[in-house]
């Protein structure tokens, strides 16, 4: 066991002196996020939707006129269903007799349930805030003791914790174009295998006595350990300095190093099974943008397409973004294990055999 751990040390030693492999695995990730950051950077669009218990306020006909956010009447299920799909960004739940209770002296409570990490909406509490101090001011309510006010928040501000996304909407396109770039980059191992093939250096590894898959799997496992590393500190460093939040690192950890053993073992598939370099170095590209694809029919289930689902769940993007919406490592971090030995053991097949060939 110590042989091989030393093995994968000394492999990744070797890494770290090669500059495109570092270059791919750490700086393109802190690229994309700078990028991403740059471009979303304070212009987050919010969608907003007001809830009301019945249709008897006269605040709805105020929103209307104004057009200043979406009404729901009677239908908080569907709100918070919404929310959680990421299809509207905040949700005001307006309290029932929300004018008479204003107008009798109370302080009518109003919930903001919100997937945003400020989770408000200053256009709608600032309307708010003008229609709550017109009702009092028009009942003159300050002999009871009422005052006009400016503000009516916070009452209550609740996230949906349970489908909070795994990192800021921000930068939810980052991490996906990053989980591209780790599917991507197996085509540097590819290239390395099928040059210590063309070499013969693999025979001499096969050969040797008493090592069999010993130095190829002590070289994948080194690659594997550096490209998790990489992109790791790439985020991390990229989360310190652009001031985004990561609700949970743990399972961030989980689905980046699930991504990157996909990537692996699609490397040694593809090393296994195409024997032409310029064929195989292109496939992880192919694999990459058709996964892509594959995630638009994920996307396009919402719109009814009854394939669609079964298709987006052949991608590995596909159980990553389960990972970071639902913000939990079941099921996805399963599937992308279970999708890597699939690869890994495609790969593994006859590959003695296959090394010895000339």
């Amino acid at each position: 066991m110590m042989r091989f751990v030393n093995a994968v040390i000394s492999n990744m030693k070797i890494i770290t002196h090669q500059p495109a492999k570092i270059l791919n695995f750490f700086m393109m990730p802190l690229f994309v996020m700078f990028i991403i950051n740059m471009a979303t950077s304070g212009n987050i669009q919010k969608n907003t939707v007001v809830h009301f218990i019945s249709d008897n306020s006269k605040l709805i006909n105020e929103i209307k006129e104004n057009k200043i956010a979406d009404i729901a009447i009677n239908s908080e299920e569907r709100v918070i269903s919404k929310l959680k799909d990421g299809k509207i960004t905040n949700a005001y739940f307006i309290p029932d007799k929300f004018e008479e209770l204003l107008i009798k002296g109370e302080n009518p409570k109003i919930i903001i349930k919100s997937n945003l990490k400020d989770g408000r909406d200053e256009r709608i509490d600032r309307f708010l805030n003008n229609y709550k101090n017109k009702i009092i001011i028009a009942k003159n309510l300050e002999k009871n003791g009422i005052v006009s006010v400016n503000s009516i928040m916070p009452d209550a501000l609740i996230s949906i914790r349970d489908n909070e996304r795994l990192i800021d909407s921000n930068y939810f396109m980052a991490i996906l174009m990053i989980m591209i770039f780790i599917m991507m980059n197996s085509n540097q191992l590819i290239t390395e295998l099928l040059n210590l093939k063309k070499n013969n250096v693999l025979k001499r590894m096969i050969t040797t006595p008493n090592t069999d898959f010993f130095h190829i799997f002590s070289i994948i496992t080194a690659n594997l350990i550096i490209m998790i590393v990489l992109n790791i500190l790439a985020i991390t460093i990229s989360s310190v300095f652009m001031n985004f939040t990561i609700s949970s690192y743990p399972i961030l950890i989980a689905m980046i190093s699930c991504m990157c053993f996909v990537s692996i073992s699609l490397s040694l598939a593809v090393f296994r099974l195409v024997k032409y370099q310029i064929f195989a170095s292109t496939i992880p590209i192919i694999v990459s943008v058709g996964s892509a694809f594959m995630v638009m029919f994920y996307e396009l289930k919402r719109f009814e397409i009854p394939i669609a689902e079964f298709i987006g769940k052949l991608s590995p993007y596909y159980w990553g973004i389960e990972i970071l919406d639902k913000n939990s490592m079941f099921p996805g971090v399963f599937v992308l294990l279970l999708m890597g030995f699939v690869f890994l053991t495609a790969g593994s097949f006859k590959l003695r055999e296959y090394a010895l060939e000339q």
